[in-house]
C-alpha cells in the first residue's frame, strides 16, 4: 500500500472515530440535558408544593385571616401576660445546664445606656440560629407551638442574658405586634408602666415565661449576675429596621430597642401624657392561653366572628 493510500485510509479512520465521539458526546449531552429537565421539573413541583404548604399555612394563620376577612387589629393595645412554672421541667434542667456551660468570654455587654444605674454588668449572647439539639433551640420548637395559633411563625432572633444593672425604660424594636418573650432561667426582675397607671414589677422564677408586645414600656431592674434567662423575638411578618420611619432619637445600631428614656425623661414622659392613659393589659395565665389572650386583646372585641 503506498503512501497516499495509507494516509487515506487513516483519513477515514480518523474521520469514523470523530464522528464517533461526536455521537457519543451528542447522547451524553442528551442525557445531562434530560437529567437537567427532569431535576428542574423536580424543582418546580417542590416549589408549588411549598407555595401550596404557605398558602394552607396562612388560611391557618390568625393574622392572615384578620387581613382578609376586614378584622381590626388595635394599634394601640399594649399586652403583658405571665406564666406561672410553664417551661417544662426537662426543658427548663437542660436549659440551665446548657447555660452554665457557655463560655462567659461569649457574653458582651448589652450597652445602649450611660448613667449612674448603668455598669457594663448586663450581659447577652447572640445564640447560633443553626443548632437544631440546643436546649434553647428546643424551647424556640415548644414556644412556636404555643404561639402559632395566634400568627407567630417567625423568630427574629434570640438571645441568652445574665446579670444586670437596671436598665432605662424602654420599648423593643419590631412591630408594635411583635412579641418579646422571656424564658427565666434564674430568678429575674422587670418592671412595666405606662402613662395613667403607676409601675409594676413581675419577679420571675425559674421556669416561668413572660409574654409581651411592641407597645409596652419596661425595664430590667437590678439582678444577681447568675441570674439568667433566654430571650426570643417573634413576628408575624418580617421585621428590619426602617431608616426612613425612625424617630427622632431612636439609635439604629441596636437590634433589641429604639429609644431608652432615664428615669427622668420616663417622669417627664408619664406626666405629659396623664391625660391620655395608654391601654396596658397584664395578667397572669397558662401557656396554652397566650394565643387566645393575644387574639382576644389585639382584635377589635365586636369584629370577631365566624369566618365568611
Amino acid at each position: 500500500m503506498g503512501g497516499k493510500d495509507r494516509a487515506r485510509k487513516y483519513r477515514r479512520v480518523g474521520e469514523a472515530l470523530q464522528a464517533a465521539a461526536a455521537e457519543g458526546y451528542n447522547v451524553a449531552e442528551q442525557s445531562m440535558t434530560a437529567k437537567v429537565q427532569d431535576a428542574e421539573a423536580d424543582g418546580r413541583r417542590i416549589i408549588r408544593r411549598m407555595q401550596k404548604d404557605q398558602r394552607e399555612l396562612e388560611r391557618l394563620s390568625w393574622h392572615s385571616r384578620v387581613c382578609k376577612t376586614g378584622y381590626e387589629l388595635v394599634a394601640t393595645v399594649a399586652i403583658v401576660l405571665c406564666c406561672v412554672g410553664a417551661l417544662p421541667a426537662d426543658l427548663l434542667k437542660a436549659a440551665v445546664d446548657w447555660e452554665a456551660g457557655v463560655p462567659r468570654a461569649k457574653y458582651t455587654p448589652m450597652g445602649g445606656q450611660k448613667g449612674k444605674h448603668f455598669d457594663q454588668k448586663r450581659l447577652q449572647y447572640q445564640l447560633p440560629v443553626r443548632d437544631a439539639e440546643s436546649p434553647p433551640m428546643a424551647i424556640l420548637i415548644w414556644l412556636k407551638w404555643m404561639l402559632f395559633a395566634a400568627g407567630y411563625k417567625l423568630c427574629r432572633g434570640a438571645f441568652a442574658i445574665r446579670g444586670g444593672s437596671q436598665q432605662y425604660m424602654h420599648k423593643d424594636r419590631g412591630w408594635w405586634h411583635s412579641l418579646s418573650v422571656f424564658v427565666c432561667l434564674e430568678r429575674r426582675r422587670v418592671r412595666f408602666g405606662c402613662p395613667g397607671r403607676d409601675d409594676f414589677v413581675v419577679t420571675m422564677e425559674a421556669g416561668d415565661v413572660l409574654v409581651f408586645n411592641g407597645n409596652v414600656w419596661h425595664s430590667g431592674l437590678q439582678n444577681a449576675d447568675s441570674s439568667a434567662v433566654l430571650f426570643y423575638y417573634f413576628d408575624m411578618d418580617p421585621f428590619a429596621i426602617d431608616h426612613a420611619r425612625a424617630q427622632a432619637g431612636d439609635d439604629l445600631s441596636r437590634f433589641g430597642f429604639t429609644i431608652m428614656l432615664d428615669e427622668s425623661e420616663w417622669a417627664s414622659y408619664r406626666e405629659e401624657r396623664a391625660g391620655d392613659p395608654e391601654d396596658l393589659r397584664f395578667s397572669y395565665c397558662k401557656i396554652t392561653e397566650v394565643a387566645t389572650l393575644l387574639m382576644q386583646g389585639m382584635v377589635s372585641v365586636d369584629t370577631i366572628g365566624l369566618d365568611q
